[in-house]
């Protein structure tokens, strides 16, 4: 839920950025004409139904094969704006491990949020269809008249306003008697605005836009936007029907006439005459103000903005691959088995280890590797995390280089000598390793050594495997506590936790939470005490794990 929350936040931001930025670019471009200030209004409504985290996996997958060059400082200012939300945001507001018996009330106002929001949209949705119904009313029980060209036209008693209805088949409905109401050049004024309509297709657009109030009713800019789309696009059919010919004075009283006598609620989905902007529209007729043809100059501006649109994504992309990538080149492999180590830094069973896991290393295709000691090991035993490993990273390129025994500097040794070499991964796993050995222990006041062998590590994984994500996972709790006591422990080390990860290249993620039952008691399930014929994390434990990595696994690597 986290990650979903951040990457709508983020959407929402960068499509609200946008259209601030369009704005400004109409303001610059007012003189550009009524045409020009709608296109643009369109495409800052189009972008909010277009996540510009597409264009920048582009970019991302573009920076990780070629050698570009990347400011560090330039490279986390266009991440900041392109991506403002970290996931830690949302950390606190929706915990990632909620336990499946417990009352989660951060979850509970989430999906609350999320009702309210289908209820806004449903009842847009509603009235949206409420409008297409009345339309083909009105289009059944119309009479045909003379149509324009290939464009029929309908007269309708149901129909309190002169409009083009339909998108891919537009039909012009006129109010019955119309006829009878106005002069032949207000009446031919009248059909040469629906007309303007039909070539602009308007009524397309109009969907377009319809879709987005659906999807983001809450967002005031979606109505603003709506606003502008609605007058720009009534000025531009004015400019169109004095270019017919039509006098400014005769068009300008046709528009008049029409709202004398037909002054009521526009057609519900239909472009047409009396929808927007009044006034102003009438000053601008009588005023002649209409826009020149675009020069050559003002069509390279309006190209030149596209261009920035749709490029902006990606250099965000490509400029959100780590600097270091670009910067340094991964030091040599080195495939030093377990008989080089130092004497006493490897115990006999980790040696074994290491020596088949660099085997594995060099064999590369891997994806996702974790690292950790005795609960990670516990991934490949039959009767433990094996068939949840199959069923979760079967279809991953995945290893798992855990170790009984394993040690900050017997892990650190073991990177700088085979581990992280052979393989480009997208996602190292580190689990569990260091100072604390299980989620029951608090770090204390050993944070200092605990953020500094942290942080060697990171920095090997960094150098070896540049390209990757690192997920900092602690250790999982075993029973010693109740949920209230195991939270105050579990807190106090995520803020150690949380000054090693960035949430952009190195993340944090605590499942422990999930091991608890709905009264606060350990699930026994999860871990056998020392006591049991099956001692520690047992398989319902690895199916949490599993579960809780799936969103990871999502944005990084598949």
């Amino acid at each position: 839920m986290p990650i979903q929350l951040q990457a709508i936040a983020n959407h929402i931001w960068q499509s609200t950025l946008f259209a601030v930025v369009v704005g400004l670019v109409v303001v610059a471009c007012r003189k550009f004409g009524p045409r020009s200030r709608y296109g643009l209004w369109l495409a800052a409504s189009a972008k909010f139904l277009i996540p510009f985290s597409v264009v920048s996996a582009v970019g991302r997958w573009f920076g990780q094969r070629a050698e570009v060059p990347v400011v560090p400082s330039f490279s986390f200012a266009i991440e900041q704006v392109n991506e403002p939300f970290s996931r830690a945001v949302f950390s606190r507001i929706a915990p990632s491990g909620a336990a499946a018996h417990s009352v989660d009330w951060a979850s509970m106002a989430i999906w609350g949020v999320w009702a309210i929001w289908a209820v806004g949209a449903l009842c847009i949705v509603i009235r949206w269809v409420s409008g297409v119904r009345q339309v083909q009313a009105a289009v059944r029980e119309a009479s045909p008249q003379a149509p324009l060209g290939i464009v029929p036209v309908r007269s309708s008693r149901a129909i309190p306003a002169p409009g083009v209805v339909g998108v891919f088949r537009p039909v012009i409905l006129l109010p019955q008697g119309i006829d009878a109401q106005l002069t032949p050049v207000q009446l031919e004024s009248v059909l040469l605005h629906e007309m303007a309509h039909v070539h602009r297709h308007d009524n397309l657009t109009g969907v377009i836009h319809r879709t987005v109030e659906v999807l983001f009713w809450f967002h005031p800019l979606v109505w603003w936007i709506g606003a502008r789309l609605s007058d720009e696009r009534e000025r531009a059919c004015d400019e169109d029907v004095l270019r017919g010919g039509i006098e400014p004075k005769a068009y300008a009283e046709s528009i008049l006439r029409i709202c004398d006598l037909y002054l009521k609620s526009p057609l519900p989905v239909a472009a047409g005459m009396t929808t927007s902007g009044l006034q102003g529209r009438i000053e601008a007729i009588m005023t002649g103000r209409m826009a020149p043809p675009l020069t050559l100059a003002r069509k390279a501006v309006l190209a030149a903005a596209g261009c920035v649109a749709l490029v902006s994504p990606f250099v965000a992309g490509l400029v959100s691959v780590p600097a270091l990538q670009a910067q340094t080149t991964r030091p040599p492999a080195v495939w030093t088995p377990a008989s080089g180590a130092p004497k006493g830094l490897l115990t006999a069973l980790e040696g074994r280890r290491h020596d088949s896991f660099i085997d594995r290393a060099r064999a590369g295709n891997i994806d996702l590797v974790f690292f950790g000691a005795t609960d990670t090991e516990m991934w490949q035993w039959p009767d433990r995390g094996k068939r949840v490993w199959d069923q979760a990273f079967g279809s991953l390129k995945a290893a798992s280089f855990g170790s009984q025994g394993t040690r900050v500097d017997s892990v650190l040794w073991r990177m700088q000598n085979g581990e992280l070499d052979g393989y480009q991964a997208k996602l190292v796993v580190l689990h569990g390793i260091g100072i604390t050995i299980s989620g029951d222990q608090p770090i204390g006041n050993r944070q200092a050594e605990f953020v500094a062998s942290y942080a060697r590590l990171i920095a090997e994984i960094r150098a070896r495997q540049p390209q990757a994500k690192i997920l900092l996972s602690p250790p999982l709790p075993r029973g010693q506590l109740r949920r209230d006591a195991w939270r105050r422990v579990s807190d106090a080390n995520a803020v150690v936790y949380k000054r090693l990860a960035d949430n952009r290249t190195v993340f944090y993620d605590e499942i422990g939470d999930a091991f608890f039952l709905r009264d606060g008691s350990y699930n026994r399930d999860m871990w056998g005490s020392p006591t049991s014929a099956t001692v520690g994390i047992r398989e319902p434990a690895f199916r949490i794990w599993a579960d809780a990595l799936k969103p990871w696994l999502d944005r990084f690597v598949r």
